[in-house]
C-alpha cells in the first residue's frame, strides 16, 4: 500500500524483513531479496534446507456448530439425512484446515509485512523480534475466516445497500415477476391457439406477448448486471479507501496473498458472478412457482404430494447449502497460501538458489496446492451427492403431472382443463427437474458467493488510522493550510515515549526521552531490534504511541491531524520503492511542484538524465529501448538510483524543518555517498534531522547521538564525547563492528 501525503510519499507496506538486515531491496510487495537472505541465514539451522513457507494446519470438528453437515463429511461421501457434524473425519481429509484455525504461511517474505517498518523504509534489521512475534511467541498473522456456518442476512443487506437500496430491490422484484408472468401468458396463449386449431386466431396477440416478454427478459438482465456492477464498484472503493487508511499493524496481521485474494478473485465474484447468480436464482424460483401452479390446476389431488416434494427439496437445499458454504470458506482460505507461497518463491528466488532450497520451496507450493485441491474435490463430491437426490425427487414430480394429465375428467386433466393446458403442465413438469436442480445449486452458489461479500466487507470496515484532517479550531492556533509556518525552528522533545505494534503486545519502545534543539542533527544507532525505525514511525504516527508525548515546536503531535503532521515532516526512507507512473508522479504525487523544482531536485541528486524525461514511465526497459506508439520509453533505475529518487523527493519545496532519514545512503556507493552528505549539509543546514544510521561518518557529523538497546535509551550525548569514553555503549558498537567505520 502507498500512502501519499502532501509532497511526501510514505510507503505503508514495503519491504524489509524484521529478522535481519534485509530491507534493502524491499518494495510495495514487501519482503525483498535481502529480506529473504537475512531471514533464511538467521533462522534456518545449518543442518537442513530452509522451508520458506511453513503452514500450520488443523481440523476442529466443533468449529461450525451451526452447520448441519461438516465439510469433511461431504468430501468423504457420508452426508446422510439427519446426520450432524460429528461423524469421524476421513483420514484423507484430516489435514484440511478448518475455517477457524487456518493460519497464513509466514516465511521470509510473508513476515516482511511484520518486519517492514513502512513509511521510513523499515530498517530491515530493526524491530523484527517484536514485530513478527508477540509476547507469547505467537505470530502476528491473524487467522482467516473465523466465521462458520450459513452467511447471515446482514451480508445480503450490505450488498443491497451497495447496489442501490430498497428502490433497486423493488424494481428488481417487479421486473422479474412481470417477465415470468408474460412468459407464462405467452405459453398459455399458445395452448389456446392449439385448441382452437386455427393459426390465425390470436397470432398477433401471441407475437405481442412474445416481444414484450423478450423485452422484459432483456431488461431483467440489464438490471441485475447493472446492480451487481454498482455494488462491486462501491465495495471495491470502500476496500481501497480502508487499505489506504489502515493502521500499520493491520498489514502485519494480513499477508500480501490474502490482500491480493480480496482484490482479485473475491472482487471478480462481486462484479461478474454474483449478479448472474442472483438473477438465475430469482428466475428459477418464479419458474418453479408457475410450474407448480399449472400442475395443481390440471390435477388438484397433486397438491399434497407437491407439498411433500417441496419439503424434501427445502431439506436437501438446507443441508447442502450449509455444507457447501463451509467448503467454500475452506477453498477461499486455502487459496491465499497458494498466492503467498508463489510470491515468496518469486521474490526470494536469489536466496532460494543461494541456499539450495529449491526443493523446499517446491514442496511448500505443492503442499499449498494440495490443500486447495482437497477443498475443491470436496465441493465436487458434495455436488454429486446433491444431484442424485434431486433427480429422484424431480422424477416423482413428473409422475404426478403425468397422472394428473391422464387420469383427470375425460382425460383432460382436473377442473376441466383442456388437453393443451394439460400438455403445457406436463411439459413444464419435465423441465421442472432441471429447474429445481438448478434452483438448489444456484441457492448454494449464491450463499457461497456471498462469502466474497463477507470477506471484502470485513476487510473494508476495520480499524483505520487517526483522522487525516481535524475540524477547524481543533488544532489550536496553527494555520489552516496544513503547513502554515509550522514548525518554525524544528525543536523536538520526546518524553517517556512507549510503543507497541499491537494492543497488549510486548513494548518495542520503553520510556524513550530525548530533546533536540532546532537545527540539530541527531543520529540514532543500536543493534538489531533496538527500536530505531520504530522511533521514526512513532514520530510520523504510523505507529501510535502507547505512552508519553512527542512535542514539535511546542505542539503535541498527538493532537494534530495526520495530514498536517506528515505534510510538515520530510522523510527519506531506506526502501528504494517506486510505483507505477512517470518520473514526475514518483517525485511529486500531489502535482504541486513546477518542472523547474523537479529538475533542480533531480540535478542535485545526480539524476541529470531524468531531469529531461519527467514524463517517462518507470519500467523494466532501459531508456534507450523503443516504445510502442511513440510514447516515452520506460526508464530502468538501479537500486541506488531509486534511493536517490527518495532523497530528491525530500529536497522539494517547501523546506521542512524536521527531516527523518532511515539509512538514506545504504544502497549508494562511497563516492555518491560523499556527494549526498554534502548535499544534506547544504540543504539541511538549519533543519532538524533524525537519522538512523550504521555508518561512523554519519555519526561523527551529527550534533547528538541517541543509542538504543531493546527499546530503551542507553546513551544520549555528543558523539565525540561518547567515542572518547572506552566504556560507552557507542564505543562498544564501534568495536563490535555493528557500526561501519567506512
Amino acid at each position: 500500500g502507498v500512502r501519499l501525503v502532501g509532497s511526501e510519499m510514505c510507503i505503508r507496506d514495503s519491504g524489509g524483513d524484521g529478522a535481519g538486515g534485509g530491507g534493502a531491496h524491499g518494495g510495495a510487495h514487501g519482503g525483498a531479496h535481502g529480506a529473504h537472505a537475512s531471514a533464511v541465514a538467521s533462522e534456518v539451522p545449518a543442518d537442513r534446507a530452509p522451508d520458506l513457507a511453513e503452514i500450520s494446519l488443523s481440523y476442529d470438528p466443533d468449529a461450525d456448530d451451526d452447520a448441519d453437515m461438516g465439510p469433511t463429511d461431504a468430501a468423504a461421501g457420508i452426508v446422510r439425512a439427519g446426520a450432524r457434524a460429528r461423524a469421524p473425519v476421513p483420514a484423507a481429509m484430516r489435514a484440511m484446515p478448518s475455517a477457524a484455525a487456518r493460519t497464513e504461511p509466514v516465511g521470509a517474505s510473508g513476515r516482511a509485512h511484520a518486519g517492514a517498518r513502512a513509511a521510513v523504509g523499515g530498517d530491515g534489521d530493526d524491530d523484527g523480534a517484536a514485530a513478527s512475534k508477540g509476547a507469547d511467541g505467537s505470530t502476528l498473522t491473524a487467522p482467516e475466516d473465523a466465521v462458520g456456518g450459513r452467511v447471515s442476512a446482514r451480508l445480503y443487506r450490505v450488498w443491497l445497500r451497495a447496489a442501490g437500496g430498497a428502490r433497486v430491490a423493488a424494481l428488481f422484484v417487479l421486473v422479474f415477476a412481470c417477465a415470468e408472468a408474460l412468459t407464462v401468458a405467452t405459453n398459455w396463449h399458445l395452448t389456446h391457439l392449439a385448441d382452437a386449431r386455427s393459426a390465425a386466431d390470436g397470432l398477433r396477440a401471441y407475437c405481442a406477448l412474445g416481444i414484450a416478454s423478450g423485452a422484459l427478459i432483456f431488461g431483467r438482465q440489464v438490471l441485475s448486471l447493472g446492480a451487481g456492477l454498482r455494488a462491486g464498484s462501491v465495495m471495491h472503493e470502500q476496500l481501497v479507501r480502508r487499505l489506504m487508511r489502515a493502521p500499520l499493524h493491520w498489514f502485519d496481521a494480513n499477508p500480501l496473498g490474502r490482500l491480493i485474494n480480496r482484490l482479485s478473485k473475491e472482487q471478480r465474484v462481486l462484479d461478474l458472478q454474483l449478479p448472474s447468480t442472483i438473477s438465475q436464482y430469482a428466475q428459477t424460483i418464479l419458474i418453479c412457482a408457475s410450474t407448480c401452479a399449472l400442475i395443481c390446476y390440471t390435477s388438484p389431488p397433486a397438491i399434497a404430494p407437491l407439498v411433500l416434494a417441496a419439503f424434501a427439496y427445502a431439506r436437501l437445499q438446507s443441508r447442502y447449502v450449509s455444507t457447501a458454504t463451509s467448503l467454500r470458506r475452506l477453498e477461499g482460505a486455502a487459496r491465499s497460501p497458494v498466492l503467498t507461497s508463489a510470491l515468496e518463491a518469486i521474490e526470494g528466488a536469489p536466496s532460494i538458489r543461494l541456499y539450495g532450497a529449491a526443493s523446499g520451496a517446491a514442496a511448500s507450493q505443492r503442499s499449498s496446492l494440495d490443500q486447495l485441491g482437497r477443498a475443491v474435490y470436496a465441493m465436487i463430491a458434495a455436488n454429486s451427492w446433491l444431484g442424485l437426490r434431486l433427480e429422484l425427487v424431480g422424477s416423482f414430480i413428473v409422475a404426478l403431472a403425468a397422472l394428473g394429465a391422464t387420469l383427470g375428467p375425460s382425460g383432460g386433466g382436473g377442473l376441466g382443463a383442456s388437453a393443451g393446458t394439460s400438455g403445457l403442465a406436463l411439459a413444464s413438469a419435465l423441465q421442472l427437474t432441471q429447474v429445481l436442480n438448478w434452483n438448489v445449486r444456484t441457492a448454494c452458489e449464491l450463499e457461497s458467493q456471498m462469502i466474497a461479500v463477507e470477506r471484502v466487507h470485513d476487510a473494508a470496515v476495520g480499524a483505520v488510522e487517526a483522522p487525516a484532517f481535524l475540524p477547524a479550531g481543533a488544532e489550536g492556533d496553527l494555520a489552516a493550510d496544513g503547513v502554515g509556518g509550522w514548525p518554525v525552528a524544528g525543536s523536538l522533545t520526546v518524553s517517556r515515549l512507549s510503543a507497541s505494534y499491537r494492543a497488549g503486545g510486548e513494548p518495542v519502545l520503553r520510556d524513550v526521552s530525548f530533546e533536540a534543539r532546532g537545527g540539530q542533527k541527531v543520529a540514532v544507532v543500536g543493534r538489531t531490534g533496538s527500536g530505531k525505525s520504530t522511533l521514526l514511525l512513532c514520530l510520523l504516527r504510523l505507529v501510535e504511541p502507547t505512552g508519553g508525548s512527542i512535542v514539535l515546536d511546542g505542539v503535541d503531535v498527538g493532537r494534530l491531524g495526520l495530514h498536517r503532521l506528515r505534510a510538515a515532516v520530510g522523510v527519506v526512507p531506506q526502501d528504494q520503492a517506486t510505483y507505477s507512473g512517470s518520473v514526475r508522479d514518483n517525485l511529486d504525487p500531489s502535482g504541486a511542484q513546477s518542472d523547474e523544482a523537479l529538475r533542480a531536485a533531480l540535478t542535485a541528486t545526480k539524476l541529470d538524465h531524468l531531469a529531461q524525461h519527467l514524463d517517462a514511465p518507470l519500467g523494466l526497459r532501459a531508456a534507450g529501448d523503443a516504445a510502442a506508439g511513440g510514447a516515452p520509453a520506460p526508464v530502468k533505475l538501479s537500486v541506488g538510483q531509486r534511493q536517490l529518487i527518495s532523497i530528491a523527493r525530500a529536497l522539494l519545496p517547501p523546506r521542512r524543518q524536521l527531516v527523518l532519514m532511515d539509512e538514506p545512503t545504504s544502497s549508494i556507493d562511497a563516492g555518491t555517498d560523499a556527494l549526498i552528505q554534502a548535499l544534506f549539509a547544504a540543504h539541511f543546514a538549519n533543519v532538524t534531522t533524525v537519522t538512523v544510521t550504521h555508518r561512523l561518518r554519519t555519526i561523527e557529523r551529527a550534533d547528538r547521538v541517541l543509542v538504543l538497546d531493546k527499546g530503551e535509551v542507553v546513551e544520549f550525548g555528543s558523539p565525540a564525547q561518547l567515542l572518547e569514553q572506552p566504556g560507552s555503549a557507542l564505543s562498544a558498537l564501534v568495536r563490535s563492528g555493528a557500526i561501519e567505520r567506512a
